[in-house]
């Protein structure tokens, strides 16, 4: 039986800056394969339509001569790809749901269109369970829910990296403070930060770090803080390395993930194994894969959940998860099941 060579994959870079950006990049690297960026239009107000309609078919035109295996990173780019018109075996990326849902970002034809496309994909990649379960529901009505070649495959983490290490980072931090990693968009639900800090003594202040992706949701989280008058127990680090991203992690008190829905959640899994107890909604994903390393609320009641921080959670836990490496190697079996076998 042929095996996947990993020479003939290329992974595509979003078209918007997301999580599966790190995704394709450590994926792409661990395997040793390329990433091809889709260009952007030259009308901006119509940047992500001409991008998706007209720049990503010539982009996977161009790529049918030098690879076999394409790995799509989210199903809005294939709104104008027929696979059957190429000789590439297609793998689409689904990160989550509620991202297909932004009507602002997709409108109605392009959700219908890639959606549809999923059926006549080589395979779906979905990053959890819940979002293999969400696009189930999502597709029944498009399209014959048998057709669809849906694996699940999750995310790694920098094993050589991401560890315990509670020496000081080259940025100040307060002596008693919980965390938050990650982007503000509304789905992040990032207000629910300050309603929880708020209920908290004034000795817990709130570091949050990372790359926001917004800048105006970012002002609009800091003038919530304003009017909830907890601005100055709010500490933005903005973009940090990975070495004091580590550290970051490793001398918080908790780390609060403040979602109401994610393709996984990385960052509460990367706290957890710097060994400080990440605290988060019971139905994002990764609290299922983190199970007792982890507390779960089932409502977003910030009374409770401050009195959860206050539990004092108990620290350092001991967490282990897979490493990128290990993520692409089972990317290659998934192929070799379900494409080249």
């Amino acid at each position: 039986m042929p095996s996947f060579d990993k020479n003939d994959l290329i992974g595509v870079k979003p078209l918007v800056a997301t999580s599966l950006d790190i995704v394709i990049e450590k994926l792409c690297h661990s395997l040793g394969s390329e990433t091809i960026s889709v260009p952007e239009s030259d009308s901006p107000v119509l940047d992500m339509t001409d991008r998706i309609y007209r720049k990503f078919p010539k982009v996977i035109s161009r790529l049918e001569t030098d690879y076999e295996y394409v790995v799509v990173p989210s199903p809005p780019m294939m709104a104008n790809i027929d696979p059957a018109d190429y000789d590439l075996r297609f793998i689409v990326m689904v990160h989550d749901l509620p991202a297909i849902d932004d009507k602002g970002f997709l409108g109605s034809k392009v959700k219908k269109d890639s959606l549809r496309s999923l059926s006549e994909v080589d395979m779906v990649l979905a990053m959890s369970e819940e979002t293999k379960n969400d696009l189930i529901r999502h597709t029944s009505g498009l399209v014959d829910v048998n057709n669809l070649n849906i694996e699940v495959l999750t995310q790694g983490v920098d094993r050589d990296r991401i560890y315990p290490d509670e020496t000081q980072p080259s940025v100040y931090l307060p002596e008693k403070y919980i965390l938050y990693v990650g982007a503000f968009q509304d789905r992040k639900n990032p207000e629910f930060l300050l309603d929880v800090l708020q209920e908290l003594p004034e000795s817990y202040e709130l570091v949050c770090c990372g790359d926001y992706l917004d800048e105006n949701r970012f002002n609009e989280f800091l003038e919530y803080a304003r009017k909830k008058d907890t601005r100055s127990r709010v500490h933005d680090l903005g973009y940090v390395s990975l070495d004091d991203l580590r550290r970051i992690y490793s001398n918080a008190e908790v780390y609060l993930h403040p979602a109401r829905f994610e393709g996984f959640g990385r960052t509460p899994v990367e706290a957890a194994i710097c060994g400080t107890k990440p605290i988060m909604y019971e139905k994002v994903p990764a609290a299922r894969e983190l199970g007792e390393e982890c507390l779960k609320f089932d409502e977003f009641h910030s009374d409770q959940v401050a009195e959860l921080v206050m539990e004092k959670p108990g620290k350092p836990i001991s967490y282990q998860h897979k490493s990128w490496k290990k993520s692409a190697s089972d990317l290659i079996k998934l192929v070799d099941k379900n494409i080249v076998g």
